[in-house]
């Protein structure tokens, strides 16, 4: 990139570079500006990370501006709120945070909008449990944790499934805090049961270091909790969940299609309780 459009000057900068930065470092205010206002994200006034998970690149492609991802809504005023639901359709938001998060950072009404919620029981180490192991591999430390979330989130990710098998017709937003992990994994679910590439789930996942940096400051500040800021093991550890690495989305995938017969699909069958002709509802109207 260099070039300009209408005298604006577009930023040089290398995307696969950038999504490495860790969430400890800024990224630069004109590379963030130009990231977020190119597909697949989508400006929401009020929202962070907020995107279209349907990419061009898959055959056959995913329905366009129906399945949408974020982080959490806490921040949503009226005018995006209009725009999520007029605009965009979006019909039902499910929302994949513990109670405690919930709580923390409530989500408003959207008239219109179905808000989906389930009490879920967080088994995670509290705050401090997990340096050693992130310190010394981050990618196992990450993927350990999503192993967790496939049981945790369990019911609230077969209420997705069932929205799209019953409502194909509604479009439909899935968001978590920051919109990384959670989201993250039923993002890979849903494009790993419509034979998305296992590259392609992983790029999408890194967008969202990007899709974060307007909130970073908040976000670190709430991983951190009350641990010791100067602690080089916490601030490890701090480096390891918040960042976003391309190895672990892939070693996700790879655990995913390792574990259950097909991946994502034995994942909705063997754990999920879906059929196999509701797999082949879910995986039709996910498409175009």
């Amino acid at each position: 990139m260099g070039s300009t459009t209408q005298d604006v000057p577009i930023p040089t900068y290398v995307l696969e570079e950038i999504v490495k930065t860790d969430i400890l470092t800024p990224i630069s205010a004109d590379i963030v500006t130009h990231v977020l206002s190119t597909p697949p994200f989508v400006s929401v006034p009020g929202l962070f990370n907020f995107r279209d998970i349907s990419n061009p690149l898959i055959t056959p492609p995913l329905k366009r501006n129906h399945i949408f991802r974020s982080g959490m809504l806490v921040m949503l005023k009226d005018e995006g709120k209009t725009k999520l639901a007029s605009e965009l359709g979006v019909k039902t938001i499910f929302d994949l945070r513990f109670e405690r998060e919930l709580v923390k950072f409530p989500s408003p009404e959207i008239e219109g909008v179905e808000i989906r919620w389930l009490a879920l029981e967080d088994t995670r180490k509290p705050d401090g449990g997990g340096e050693k192991e992130a310190v010394e591999d981050e990618v196992a430390f990450m993927v350990n944790m999503y192993r967790e979330f496939l049981v945790s989130h369990g019911p609230i990710y077969r209420a997705v499934f069932e929205h799209v098998r019953d409502f194909p017709e509604k479009p439909f937003l899935f968001h978590c805090t920051a919109g990384k992990d959670r989201t993250g994994m039923l993002a890979a679910l849903i494009l790993n049961l419509v034979g998305c590439p296992t590259d392609l789930i992983a790029k999408d996942y890194t967008l969202t270091r990007v899709g974060i940096e307007p909130v970073r400051e908040v976000l670190t500040k709430d991983l951190l909790g009350s641990n010791d800021p100067n602690s080089e093991v916490v601030l490890k550890k701090l480096t390891a969940v918040g960042s976003v690495f391309y190895g672990t989305m892939v070693a996700f995938v790879e655990f995913l299609e390792r574990e259950f017969d097909g991946g994502a699909e034995g994942y909705l069958r063997s754990k999920l309780g879906f059929s196999a002709e509701d797999v082949e509802h879910i995986r039709a109207n996910l498409r175009e």
